[in-house]
């Protein structure tokens, strides 16, 4: 193929894309990804099930725990907190419905 039989093909495919279709597609695109990440993202749901699970003080809840939580958990949200010992721990709380879990990256003991 030449260059300009490329060109012509690309302009002719281009053409054929209507504006408003691809504003249509950002835009859902844009609202899925905000959509998922803030209904996976839930801080206040994820100290609740700390509280009520742990010992930890001092909990700060983080943003989205990727790759540490299943794809079909409704809670994925990072933490660090103190354990009963001061020990700095962080980690993630994942959640389908009724089953909270707690799953624990790094724990790093006071010394």
């Amino acid at each position: 193929l030449k260059l300009m039989d490329i060109k012509s093909k690309f302009n002719k495919a281009m053409s054929a894309i209507n504006p408003a279709d691809i504003a249509l597609f950002l835009g859902l695109t844009l609202v899925g990804v905000w959509g998922t990440d803030r209904f996976l993202t839930n801080p206040e749901a994820g100290q609740k099930i700390l509280e009520q699970m742990t010992n930890y003080t001092d909990i700060k809840m983080g943003g989205h725990a990727w790759g540490k939580c299943r794809t079909d958990d409704i809670i994925n949200t990072n933490f660090t907190a103190l354990d009963s010992q001061g020990n700095e721990i962080s980690g993630a709380v994942c959640a389908i419905m009724s089953r909270p879990r707690v799953s624990i990256d790094l724990y790093y003991p006071k010394r």
